[in-house]
């Protein structure tokens, strides 16, 4: 009962904790929101993916499984049952993982320190499965193994934009607004004295909307939006419009195919990612 008067209560309240995205419109989560691993569902993200968010999470539940039967009590039921509702959570998004794997942490150390009195062989296996580390990149390596790129999200594509030397780069230019990939805008905030008008923030709707109109739409389009946010700077990175294939007439195909407008001047066209400063 409690529950439910919880529900309604939120329901009247505040529906928008029921639909967390439903402000961001159609287009950007199609470029953008659907491409990132962890607004995805269990049921539906690639396997590699789900394995890598996965994976110490359910070596936690089995590890809280195999607690609960040797010390049965009320404790371990409890978190029992709040590391099942984590799960179920995946199944809507896999961020769910994260709660799931903080969860199984008291039960993988008694697990460990179990595995210690059994010898060097059983420790090393239960550290072993007990390294959150160890999924995504066992995840990673199968997608490579298998030709499937795989990405858990759209900074796969922006790697080759927020490498160091590239931010290093950006550092050393006068602090201005910058256009540049979705992902980069999370680097470049923490490593330059920059403003980005696209981030990984779905609440940043109006600045995301405007970075794949300005890449996607042709250069005169592009123009005005890069006057109208202020920019000064673009950085572009061939592959980031989230697999949309730009139009032939786009600002990103024309980067691409090294026509740069007039209004962009290279800050240094020698290799990719290409930075431009906008003409004034």
């Amino acid at each position: 009962m409690l529950s439910l008067a919880a529900f309604v209560i939120v329901r009247a309240q505040s529906p928008a904790c029921l639909s967390p995205y439903g402000q961001v419109p159609m287009p950007l989560r199609r470029l953008w929101l659907d491409h990132v691993g962890e607004a995805q569902s269990a049921l539906s993200a690639a396997p590699v993916v789900v394995f890598g968010y996965l994976g110490v999470m359910l070596a936690g539940l089995a590890a809280s499984i195999w607690v609960a039967k040797r010390y049965p009590g009320r404790i371990a039921g409890l978190l029992l049952a709040l590391q099942v509702t984590a799960l179920l959570i995946t199944l809507v998004q896999l961020r769910g993982a994260y709660s799931g794997a903080m969860l199984g942490a008291p039960a993988l150390a008694v697990m460990i320190g179990a595995a210690r009195r059994r010898g060097t062989g059983w420790v090393v296996a239960a550290w072993t499965v007990s390294a959150g580390m160890l999924y995504p990149l066992v995840g990673a390596a199968c997608a490579s193994a298998f030709g499937h790129a795989e990405a858990p999200s759209s900074v796969a594509d922006d790697a080759a934009c927020a490498t160091p030397a590239m931010m290093a780069s950006l550092a050393r230019l006068s602090p201005g607004v910058v256009m540049a990939p979705i992902d980069t805008g999370a680097w470049g905030i923490a490593a330059t004295p920059h403003r980005f008008v696209a981030g990984p923030y779905h609440r940043n709707i109006e600045g995301n909307l405007a970075m794949y109109r300005f890449f996607l739409g042709d250069r005169g389009q592009a123009q005005r939006i890069a006057r109208r946010w202020g920019v000064r700077y673009v950085l572009y990175c061939d592959g980031t419009m989230g697999g949309v294939r730009p139009r032939p007439d786009s600002l990103a195909q024309a980067l691409t195919e090294g026509r740069a407008p007039g209004w962009l001047r290279p800050l240094d066209a020698r290799r990719q990612p290409i930075l431009f400063e906008v003409a004034r």
